[in-house]
């Protein structure tokens, strides 16, 4: 009973973000668990892979196929952006927390705390993030886990019923979690650099999971969509105010149903199952 109270208060504090009623909100890398307060999703892919077990989350909401490192929105189109468990995943921390600045007036990040990362952390985790004051410090992982036996021992007891240990995490929530919520500019130190799709440890093909996609279970599903009826603004968006090109950053765009075009670089851009697909590099030109 109380460990049941004490996950619903863990995640009620979650949803309960400093957000108006009338912001635009983006949720950055949503994947299989966008928060439901969220207005526009993006991520880069909708497979599951070796960080996600789930497909992303595809609804009523825009859905962008974007890469973080180069978001097609113009300067300012969010009130607020939400980016969660992203940035230990990725090569260069500090490019994408310029485009949530560039792209959003403010906003909230959240990683996996350095203490969670060396008692129980994940491989396809790059970096250990920690707050001093208002900052935010990555050090670069040199290894995929900081102790082996720390990590066993960690995840048996997640796994086991009974444990307490998942009670611990949900009272201390704060211990387990980095976060910040930032305004105007994101104060962090990048210690170390980090190059390539994965970390150095996997294998290069080691995102490709076989029997793809994969929903979330049901009951998890009518959960979320329940709670996303609840604390969403379901309001309509209009993409043309805010989307740019991820290449030269034209705005507005042309849109179709079919077809993006950049009336700056000449750019086309795909619309897939009604998803704009706005990747730089698969990008021909209208000469092409």
């Amino acid at each position: 009973m109380f460990d049941t109270l004490r996950q619903a208060r863990y995640y009620w504090q979650r949803l309960r973000l400093p957000i108006g009623k009338s912001d635009l909100v983006l949720d950055v890398g949503s994947g299989d668990d966008p928060h439901p307060r969220a207005d526009v999703l993006l991520d880069l892919h909708l497979e599951r892979d070796i960080g996600r077990p789930y497909s992303a989350v595809v609804d009523e909401r825009p859905f962008i196929i974007a890469d973080a490192f180069h978001m097609p929105f113009r300067d300012n189109a969010f009130d607020y952006i939400i980016c969660s468990h992203l940035l230990e995943h990725v090569p260069d921390p500090s490019a994408i927390i310029k485009e949530l600045t560039r792209v959003g007036k403010r906003g909230y990040i959240e990683t996996p705390s350095e203490f969670q990362e060396k008692i129980g952390g994940s491989d396809y985790h790059r970096w250990m993030v920690r707050e001093e004051g208002s900052k935010l410090v990555f050090v670069l992982k040199d290894k995929p886990h900081f102790d082996l036996l720390l990590r066993a021992n960690f995840n048996l007891l997640w796994r086991e019923r009974g444990s307490g240990w998942k009670s611990v995490i949900y009272k201390y929530p704060h211990l387990f979690t980095t976060t910040l919520h930032w305004e105007g500019t994101i104060p962090h130190e990048v210690f170390g650099t980090s190059e390539g799709e994965l970390p150095p440890w996997l294998p290069a093909n080691e995102n490709a999971i076989e029997n793809q996609p994969r929903r979330q279970p049901l009951i998890k599903r009518l959960i979320k969509r329940s709670v996303r009826t609840l604390v969403g603004s379901h309001k309509r968006v209009n993409l043309q105010n805010i989307l740019a090109c991820p290449i030269c950053r034209h705005h507005p765009l042309a849109l179709g149903p079919e077809i993006i075009t950049c009336g700056g670089c000449n750019r086309r851009f795909p619309v897939k199952n009604g998803m704009p697909v706005l990747l730089g590099r698969l990008a021909p030109t209208n000469g092409a």
